[in-house]
């Protein structure tokens, strides 16, 4: 016991001198202030790049290689990838630490190529912001697109550099009417002495109750205006920025055209299957329930985004495993190009890892489960494509 006991203390003692040595030998540096490229829209599961990203850059090239980067480009898998690094964050490159203008750029380039709610993100995580109207601006348009107002004017409410501009005068002029502020009327006239603005007139119309029948929003700050007064919007499909797009389908953008807009929007790669996935759950058929083989039987009668979320929905729905892989298959078969079934293979891979494996279809959802990025579900439905073609083998 007395042997153990000073085995004990000496291990006590010699922690404590090796704590000790160490302590001396560590000295101590300055952090250094947190950057805006430090800041990051996506965690590691997400695919986020390592905070490394960066390293070996410097100002002068980092500029040139967002500058380069494609707003937007019609390919999901580079709109994905270069989200991937504009989103990430890590230590700035050399020499542009503390650099706003490249800041911007960044988040900027983020904005064109669509990803909104991202960039509403970086905007949050970003430190000092009021101090930096740019990145400030950004993050406003992305809350205004978002329908996100009361948020868009906090952002205008807390900035401290720059508040002068008529950007800023605009949404506050709008925020402060909306809050009955005694100061509305002033900044009213001070973002009009900034010059004429038709969107910036619609918007104070909405902000005083007026009544506007349809509105073609062609600013954040009026889009915003319209989505928060219930004012019917006037939208072209077809001419819609990226940006906008993407926040319509994620914020508060008109229920009836979500799946239009969705469906668009995860083929540009600007949001995940699984967002594709909620808002195609929210689609209703007329004079169903929502029971499965309704849901199979409408989706049958539909066409276009409608036919495709019911049929999502009642592959999800159903129970029986033949037809929940018919569903699954009749989606993947109707998938027009390389992209779509690419696509329609994320938004069907929860699916397809939960039916009963048989061999109908089994070629067909092994290819689907190793475009959806899933290999190990792909092998386990080649198996079960390999085995029966085994058992339907003639004898010799």
């Amino acid at each position: 016991m007395k042997s153990l006991l000073k085995n004990s203390a000496l291990g006590v003692t010699l922690a404590a001198c090796a704590g000790a040595a160490l302590a001396q030998s560590i000295t101590s540096e300055p952090l250094r202030p947190v950057d805006p490229f430090d800041v990051s829209a996506l965690d590691r599961s997400e695919g986020a790049l390592p905070e490394t990203l960066w390293r070996g850059s410097n100002a002068a090239t980092a500029r040139a290689a967002i500058e380069r980067a494609p707003a937007p480009s019609q390919s999901a898998a580079v709109n994905r990838l270069t989200a991937r690094a504009l989103l990430s964050g890590g230590a700035p490159p050399d020499g542009a630490a503390g650099d706003q203008a490249l800041a911007a750029l960044r988040m900027e380039t983020a904005w064109n190529i669509g990803f909104a709610e991202d960039v509403a993100e970086l905007g949050r995580r970003t430190p000092a912001i009021e101090e930096a109207p740019d990145l400030s601006r950004l993050k406003a348009d992305a809350e205004l697109s978002l329908g996100q107002l009361d948020q868009a004017c906090q952002t205008a409410n807390r900035l401290k550099d720059g508040r002068d501009e008529a950007y800023w005068l605009q949404l506050r002029a709008v925020c402060l009417t909306r809050a009955n502020d005694s100061a509305a009327r002033l900044t009213e006239d001070l973002a009009r002495a900034a010059g004429p603005d038709e969107n910036f007139d619609t918007a104070m119309s909405l902000a005083y109750g007026d009544e506007v029948e349809e509105v073609e929003p062609a600013s954040p700050l009026l889009l915003a205006m319209a989505l928060n007064s219930n004012t019917t919007i006037r939208l072209k499909l077809d001419e819609l920025s990226p940006p906008v797009l993407t926040a319509l389908t994620l914020g508060e953008g008109p229920e009836e055209i979500k799946p239009v807009l969705a469906r668009k929007a995860a083929g540009m790669g600007l949001i995940s299957a699984g967002a594709l996935a909620e808002i195609y759950r929210s689609v209703q058929p007329p004079e169903t329930e929502g029971v499965a083989a309704d849901l199979m039987a409408a989706a049958m009668n539909a066409e276009g985004e409608t036919r495709e979320a019911l049929l999502f929905r009642a592959a999800e729905s159903l129970t029986d495993p033949a037809m929940k892989a018919d569903a699954v298959a009749e989606a993947l078969d109707g998938a027009r190009t390389a992209e779509d079934f690419m696509l329609t293979a994320r938004l069907y891979r929860p699916v397809m890892a939960n039916i009963e494996r048989s061999g109908d279809h089994a070629i067909l959802f092994a290819r689907a489960a190793a475009a959806g990025g899933d290999p190990e579900l792909a092998e386990l439905w080649r198996e079960r494509a390999t085995t029966r073609r085994r058992r339907r083998r003639p004898p010799r």
